[in-house]
Order: structure tokens, then C-alpha cells, then sequence
């Protein structure tokens, strides 16, 4: 077992009482100059000569509003920008893959929980840090700077997706300096996240200290004293806590007298490290405590920040503050969002007393007040004129002054975060009983009251309509019970009833009708950016981190199946033109961005041309499908290739493919592993999943109950076939596959209800269009022969 910073700092070297009474003279040195504000007391002589700097301060387990609170911290704002970041990782990420996302510029995983790093001579039982590095590297140069004894299970945990120390490596090829200082330690032993973030990809450090300082003793006699950047406080939650006089006398430069007391390195990352520790003991303890202890944490290190952007060397600085990762009473409250605040600038002018708090942005998410972990990287590199490595897949930050910080869009984050459950809950329920009522009146067939019948009918189709009001329901002005929940019964009621008198048309007049209204709610969600999408009530939000801009997966199926509904009313080509404009609608870069969702809805159209042409569903048919979706995805892969601005999804999947078919491959099995992993956290989602493939086997051989509805109309039949099919080749190109197939299982099973239960409204006349003549034998082939031959 690696010992804790408790049991080293019982060893002879590092002696805290001792420690205390030389540190004072030093504190007293660090602490005599003055912060920001009055820099030019500062002495000149000896301040080194860097253009460019970058302090970045990780400020772990805090909410927004609890960074913002802090007045260095609102300051800083004013100067810049603050904004809602994503801390999402990947599967498999133990907890510390958020820093080391930062580090990365790509979302990645760590393989343990705490990050166990040393400094160069650290103490430890019968020896030191160096003991270590000599036995596991005999060969090797001792590193400068503290340093990862083992990097390998980080690049194992990453590979394919991320370069462990990619941002050190790139600035020090540019001959830029990086250093690392502070710990996150506690009673269980060491924890050094920071050295994720700018360690190289050796996992060596360039410089900084994260463990001990070593300081003179008193009156200089003796060996040096090794002094704890932590400092154990059994009264404190985590049992440690940071001494930021210590802290700061190393960053300094760690020598009595300095005669530069300036922050010399050109990024130097600070883990400020008590916010962690608090979070880390957090369970069992009280939350008042809990509450307590990290507004007090906070007050200390908003004033330690202030006094550091205040000896930073150069002229220009950029100030970055971040919270990696959420804290457990965040994760209780289902706050999927961490703080992020930036500026840059003179240090003596970032830090004003008055004026309004601005909000940040990035290409990565296209939204004002939101950017990605994967951003940090980006804009350090891009702040120093370097290019953005092809491995960072995200974007550089910048500080949007025409809006203000996202306060208002956090509030409605956490309102949609606290009723999306129960309000998805809730028209899950609605939509199981419903199924199940139209489920017993197909059964009963026409033993069954018509009344009931037609009202089962016209509530399976109620489908669509309630899948585009739990959406539409994110532009509420405020989201409550109280305006959710009738909206989304007024939308579903309106968009179902509307369309009552068309019955009299054609019995398949109002499920067409039905199915384009909701296609034009979803194309004018598209004109406005799809930002009701920002806090919808049915599938993920652009919050979470998974899709910040775009069409979301959920809609991929309800836009095929409303597409199918509608195409059965036209001829076979025209149906197919039809879903291919709604396959650029999905995944045009200006519209849906979507390309799993242009890939399915391509194959829709080639596959519907095929099976509308030819009478049956089989090897050709497929194949045209499969030759659609290629040129189609093709074209939309070109389009996202030349789109201005930052990469889109689309861009980055073409950048992969270009390296060959075994990036493709890796691509479409990390997205399988995503939908799997999605299955195995919440079980129910493999009801869609395994629903589209046995619609696929019902509606090929259907029960000689439902074959008489379904020959009423072979086009409808064809339809709801294609739309099942659809369903498949969307969980297979997604993501979140379940989530993409479920609307189309879910009108699917609508279309069904409908042709089964609305059966006595209005036959369908011979010869109809779309209709089946009696006699002739309905629905689609498979191989060339009719089903039930």
C-alpha cells in the first residue's frame, strides 16, 4: 500500500512544527507583496521576460452559483466571462477523467479513483519518491517536475480517443514552460489530479511541486525541511487542507530572499484542492457542514487567487477558473453543469469592482453561456498562436460581452433536471396504458364497442404530437408542473383532434395529417436553432454534454416514421424524395447536424423506393437502402467537410474516416459500446431496441389477426415495415441507439393500432390510391413470395 501524506510527513524529513516556525519568514516574504491592484509597486528587477501566461486554478466540486459567489471570482467575470461547462468523460472513467479531459482537449477516462503522483526526493516510509522512479526506471533520466509513476493504464484507458499529456507536449515543443503546484490529499492517501493536466505523455512534470516544499530551517543550519503543501487538520473534512502560504512561496520560486517574486512558467496550473477534499468526506457528514466548510474553502482561495494573478511575470495573462468535476449534493440534485470563468488581460485590470457579468461560448457547443471540458485545452494552445492539435476535439473559449452570465439558463437547467423524470415518467405510463387498451380492443376485434375502438384509434395517434409537445415544452418562459404539464396536454390534444374531420377524406388522411404537422414543428425547431432542445422532456438535453447543438437522437425515429406516414399518400419516387429532403433536414450542418440520423433517414428513402417499386422486401431492396444511405451520408459528410467555421459532428466522423475502414469500424463499435452501456444502466430501453426487430418479423409474417387491417392499405403496410426496418439501422448507426430506435418503434406500433382499430370509420374503396382492391392479395414479399403464401 502507497502511504498517505500523514505517514510521510511522519518521517524524519518532513517536520510540520519545525516547518511552521521557517515558513513563517517565507509567508511573511509571499505575503508582503501586494495583489493585484497595485502591481506597479512590484520590484522590476530580475522579472522574467515571458510574453504570454496562463494561470489555470481548479477550484474541484462546486457549483456555479457557489463560484460566483465569491467576489474575486465575480470579479474576474466582469473582466471576461463565466460560463456552464460539461464535465462529462466516458465510459469506464473511474472519477479523475476530467482532469485529465482538460488536459486532452478529448473527453477522457482515469483507471482509479485518486491520482497517486509524486514530487522529485518526496518523502516516504524508508526512503523517498526518487527510491521509486530508480527501481521502476533504471534506465531512465529522473524527471524535473513531480511525475506520474505510471502512465501506461492511462494510455491503455484512452486509446483511440485521447493523448494523455498531449497540451505540455505541444507547448513545450514551442519552448513554453508548464508547471504544476497543489494536491487534492486526504486521509486516504494521496490524490494529485492536477498532474493530469500538465504532465507530458511520459506523465512526467515540467516543473511545479504538488507534494512537499522543501524550505531552510530556522538560522540555515541542517538539511532543508520538507513542508507539506497539504497540511493535516483533523478538524477540517478530508482531514487536510491547503496551506496556500506554502503554496505560494513555491510557485514563487521557493528562496529566501526572492529576489523575483514572480509566477515564471507559461502555464502553471494551480490545484487548489480543499473544495475536493470536502466533497470527498462529504458522505456521512452533515450538509450544513458540508455547506459551510466550502463557502469557507472558497473565501480562502478566491483571495489566494486574486494575490496570484497579481505575480504573474508577464503583461497578459489568462486566467482560467475551473470545477473539473461536480460535487455529490450537485450529483443529488442532478446538476449535470460546473462552473468555468476566463479573462484575460493586464492583471492589474482584471479584478473591476462594477459592471456585468458576461458569458462565454465556443464553436465545440454553438451555445452562448455553455462550452465543453474538451475547450480548455483549445483556447490555451490558441492563446499562445499555436494550432489546435487534430486530436483536441474541442474549441477555443471566447467571452460573448453582448450576453450576461448564464444564471437564468442554469436556474431552467436544474428546473428541467428535476422534472424530466417524472414528466417522461409520466407520458410513459400514458402511452403503456394506451398500448395496452388498443392491444385488448385489437384482441376483442368486433366484439369490441366502435366507440371505444375509434377512441383507442385516435389516441394511438396521439403519438406524434405528444413526442413534438415534450419537446416544444423547453421554450416555456418558466418550467413548472404548472405550465409543463397542460402544454404538453394542449400540443398533444390539439395536434391529434385538429385533423378529426379528415376522416371523412380517406381513413389514412389524418395519420398523414398528423404526421406532417409534427414534421413542420420540427423543421421550424430547426429554423430556430433547436433550442428547445436546451431543456426538453423527452430523450437528453443539450446540456448533457452528449449533443450540444442539432437534431437530438430521439427524433431521429419520429422523423422517419412521420415521414413513412406521410410518403404512403404519394407516389412510390416522390414518398422517396420526401425522405431524403428530411434526411438533409436531419443532418445538413446548418439544420439537424445529425449524421446518424441522415444515414437512417437515407436508407428510409432508398429502402421505400425499393420496397414500393418492387412489391417485396428482399436483397435488392435492401441493397438500395444500403446505396442510398452511402451516397446520401456521402453528400452530407462533403457538406459538413466544407461548412464554415469549427468542425461539426459530421466533420470530425469524415476527418476519422478518412484514416480507412478500421477507423470507421473502431467509430461504429464505440458507438454500439454506448448504446450497450445505455441498455445496461437502465433496462427499459431495451423495450424499443429488441421491439423494432420483432415489428420487423411481425409485419413480414404478421397473426392473422392484424393481416385484414393491414390489406386495407398496402402502402400504409409497407410504411410501418420500412419504418420497423428504420428503427433497426438507426440503433446500429447511433450513439444512443435505443434512444434513436424508440420513436420509431413507437409509431410503428401507432400505425398498426390505427389500421386495426379505425377499420369501421371508412373502408377503403377499391382501387383507392394506396388502397388494396378486394381480392387482391396485400402487403410486402420477402424473396419474391407474399407472406402467409
Amino acid at each position: 500500500m502507497i502511504p498517505g501524506p500523514r505517514r510521510a510527513a511522519g518521517r524524519g524529513a518532513v517536520v510540520v512544527p519545525a516547518a511552521a516556525v521557517g515558513l513563517a519568514l517565507l509567508a511573511a516574504v509571499a505575503l508582503a507583496l501586494p495583489a493585484a491592484p497595485a502591481l506597479a509597486s512590484l520590484p522590476q528587477v530580475g522579472r522574467p521576460e515571458v510574453d504570454r501566461q496562463v494561470l489555470l486554478f481548479l477550484v474541484d466540486a462546486v457549483s456555479f452559483e457557489e463560484l460566483l459567489a465569491v467576489p474575486e471570482i465575480r470579479a474576474l467575470a466582469r473582466a471576461g466571462g463565466a460560463g456552464l461547462m460539461s464535465p462529462r468523460t466516458v465510459p469506464g472513467d473511474a472519477g479523475p477523467g476530467a482532469y485529465l479531459t482538460l488536459g486532452t482537449g478529448a473527453r477522457s477516462a482515469a483507471p482509479s479513483p485518486r491520482v497517486v503522483a509524486y514530487d522529485r526526493g518526496e518523502p516516504l516510509d524508508g526512503g523517498n519518491a526518487d527510491d521509486l522512479w530508480a527501481e521502476r526506471y533504471p534506465d531512465r533520466d529522473f524527471p524535473v517536475g513531480p511525475f506520474l509513476l505510471d502512465v501506461g493504464p492511462y494510455v491503455r484507458a484512452n486509446e483511440g480517443r485521447s493523448v494523455p499529456g498531449l497540451l505540455t507536449a505541444v507547448l513545450q515543443g514551442a519552448r513554453r514552460t508548464v508547471a504544476v503546484f497543489g494536491n487534492s490529499d486526504t486521509e486516504a492517501g494521496r490524490d494529485r489530479p492536477g498532474i493530469l493536466v500538465g504532465m507530458d505523455p511520459r506523465g512526467d512534470g515540467i516543473g511545479g511541486r504538488i507534494g512537499v516544499v522543501f524550505a531552510p530551517r530556522p538560522g540555515g543550519r541542517g538539511g532543508p525541511l520538507a513542508v507539506p503543501i497539504a497540511e493535516p487538520d483533523p478538524d477540517a473534512l478530508g482531514g487536510f487542507r491547503t496551506d496556500f502560504d506554502v503554496l505560494s512561496f513555491v510557485a514563487l520560486g521557493g528562496r529566501i530572499p526572492n529576489p523575483s517574486p514572480w509566477l515564471p512558467a507559461h502555464l502553471t496550473v494551480f490545484d487548489m484542492g480543499d473544495t475536493r477534499r470536502i466533497d470527498v468526506a462529504a458522505p456521512g457528514a452533515p450538509l450544513a457542514r458540508v455547506l459551510r466548510e466550502r463557502q469557507a474553502a472558497l473565501a480562502r482561495i478566491g483571495q489566494r487567487i486574486a494575490s496570484l494573478v497579481g505575480r504573474a511575470a508577464a503583461h497578459e495573462v489568462l486566467v482560467i477558473v475551473v470545477a473539473p468535476s461536480t460535487s455529490r449534493d450537485m450529483d443529488a440534485r442532478k446538476d449535470e453543469l460546473t462552473p468555468i470563468v476566463l479573462a484575460r488581460g493586464d492583471p492589474a485590470e482584471l479584478f473591476p469592482e462594477e459592471g456585468p457579468l458576461h458569458a462565454l461560448t465556443s464553436d465545440t457547443t454553438r451555445r452562448v453561456g455553455v462550452v465543453s471540458n474538451e475547450d480548455v485545452a483549445p483556447t490555451v494552445l490558441r492563446y499562445f498562436g499555436l494550432f489546435v492539435r487534430a486530436e483536441m476535439r474541442g474549441s477555443p473559449i471566447r467571452v460573448v460581452e453582448e450576453a450576461p452570465a448564464p444564471f437564468a439558463l442554469h436556474a431552467r437547467h436544474l428546473a428541467n433536471r428535476r422534472m424530466t423524470v417524472p414528466v417522461q415518467a409520466g407520458a410513459g405510463v400514458a402511452v403503456t396504458l394506451a398500448g395496452l387498451l388498443c392491444a385488448w380492443l385489437v384482441v376483442r376485434g368486433p366484439r369490441a364497442p366502435l366507440r371505444a375502438r375509434r377512441a383507442a384509434a385516435w389516441t394511438a395517434l396521439a403519438v406524434p404530437p405528444a413526442a413534438v409537445a415534450l419537446l416544444l415544452a423547453g421554450h416555456l418562459p418558466t418550467l413548472s408542473y404548472a405550465t409543463v404539464v397542460p402544454t404538453v396536454l394542449a400540443i398533444t390534444a390539439f395536434g391529434t383532434l385538429a385533423f378529426l374531420p379528415l376522416r371523412r377524406i380517406s381513413p389514412f388522411a389524418p395519420p398523414a395529417a398528423v404526421a406532417l404537422a409534427s414534421i413542420l414543428a420540427l423543421a421550424a425547431e430547426a429554423g430556430y436553432g433547436w433550442t428547445a432542445a436546451l431543456t426538453p422532456f423527452l430523450g437528453g438535453s443539450h446540456l448533457d454534454g452528449a449533443r450540444f447543438y442539432g437534431m437530438p437522437n430521439v427524433y431521429i425515429g419520429l422523423l422517419l416514421g412521420c415521414g413513412l406516414w406521410v410518403a404512403s399518400r404519394l407516389r412510390p419516387w416522390s414518398g422517396a424524395a420526401l425522405l431524403g429532403g428530411l434526411a438533409l433536414l436531419a443532418g445538413l450542418p446548418g439544420a439537424g447536424a445529425n449524421l446518424g440520423g441522415a444515414f437512417t433517414l437515407w436508407f428510409g428513402a432508398g429502402l421505400w423506393a425499393g420496397v414500393r417499386t418492387g412489391g417485396r422486401l428482399g436483397v435488392r431492396e435492401l441493397a438500395m437502402g444500403a446505396a442510398a444511405a452511402a451516397l446520401g451520408t456521402g453528400a452530407v459528410l462533403l457538406a459538413h467537410a466544407l461548412a464554415p467555421g469549427a468542425p461539426t459532428h459530421g466533420a470530425r466522423f469524415a476527418a476519422r474516416a478518412a484514416g480507412g475502414p478500421g477507423a470507421v469500424l473502431d467509430v461504429l463499435r464505440a458507438r454500439l459500446g454506448i448504446g450497450i452501456d445505455l441498455i445496461a444502466r437502465n433496462p427499459l430501453a431495451l423495450i424499443p431496441s429488441v421491439g423494432v426487430v420483432v415489428l420487423v418479423a411481425g409485419l413480414l409474417r404478421p397473426p392473422r389477426l392484424l393481416r385484414p387491417a393491414l390489406e386495407r392499405d398496402r402502402a400504409w403496410w409497407d410504411a410501418l415495415l420500412v419504418t420497423a426496418v428504420g428503427g433497426v439501422v438507426a440503433y446500429l448507426a447511433n450513439d444512443t441507439g435505443p434512444s434513436a430506435a424508440g420513436l420509431a418503434f413507437g409509431t410503428s406500433l401507432a400505425g398498426i393500432a390505427w389500421a386495426a382499430l379505425s377499420a369501421e370509420e371508412a373502408p377503403a374503396a377499391p382501387g383507392e390510391a394506396g388502397g388494396v382492391a378486394p381480392g387482391e392479395a396485400g402487403g410486402p414479399a420477402v424473396g419474391g413470395v407474399a407472406p402467409g403464401a
